[in-house]
C-alpha cells in the first residue's frame, strides 16, 4: 500500500523536522544520519533522493518559516474561492486542481523538484490561482492583505 512504502520516509523527514525545527537541514538536502529507513533512497552519484512528501520536505528541509510561508502561498487562494462561494468556471476548475495537488504532496514531491512537468504545473496552477484571485477582489497583493487583514483583528 501506499503508506507501507512511504511511513518510513515520513518518519526520516519527521526525524529531521524533529532535530531542525527552525531552519531545516538544508534546502534540497536531507540528512543522512537521520535516515533511519529502508525505503530511504538517497543516490550520491547524482544526488537525486526520494523525499516522500513535499509537505514533509519542505518543512524538513527549510524549517517552520518556509513552511508556513509555503502554506499561505497554498491555502489562501484556496480560501479565498472557497470563501467567495460562487465563482466561475475557471475558479473551479483552479480551485480543484490545487485541491488534487495539495493531496497529491503527501505522498509525491514532485513540487521540489524543479525540471519535472509536476513542478511547473504547480507552481504554475499557484501563479494562475492568484492572478485569478488578484482580479477576482482587485487586490494588488492578495497575500499581504490576508497577512494583515489576520494581524489586525
Amino acid at each position: 500500500t501506499l503508506s507501507s512504502t512511504r511511513r518510513g520516509l515520513w518518519n526520516d523527514r519527521l526525524n529531521e523536522i524533529k532535530h531542525e525545527p527552525l531552519f531545516g537541514v538544508g534546502a534540497h538536502s536531507i540528512r543522512a544520519e537521520y535516515c533511519l529507513s529502508e525505503h530511504s533512497q538517497i543516490t550520491t552519484a547524482d544526488g537525486t533522493i526520494e523525499p516522500g512528501s513535499a509537505w514533509l520536505y519542505i518543512f524538513s528541509s527549510m524549517g517552520v518559516f518556509a513552511f508556513l510561508c509555503f502554506c499561505v502561498m497554498v491555502f489562501e487562494p484556496l480560501y479565498r474561492i472557497w470563501k467567495q462561494g460562487k465563482t466561475n468556471s475557471l475558479g473551479v476548475i483552479l480551485f480543484s486542481q490545487l485541491v488534487f495537488f495539495s493531496v497529491y504532496m503527501c505522498a509525491e514531491a514532485h513540487i521540489t523538484a524543479s525540471g519535472d512537468f509536476t513542478f511547473v504545473y504547480c507552481w504554475l496552477l499557484i501563479a494562475l490561482m492568484d492572478s485569478h484571485n488578484r482580479n477576482e477582489y482587485n487586490l494588488l497583493y492578495p497575500h499581504i492583505a490576508w497577512i494583515r487583514r489576520f494581524a489586525y483583528e
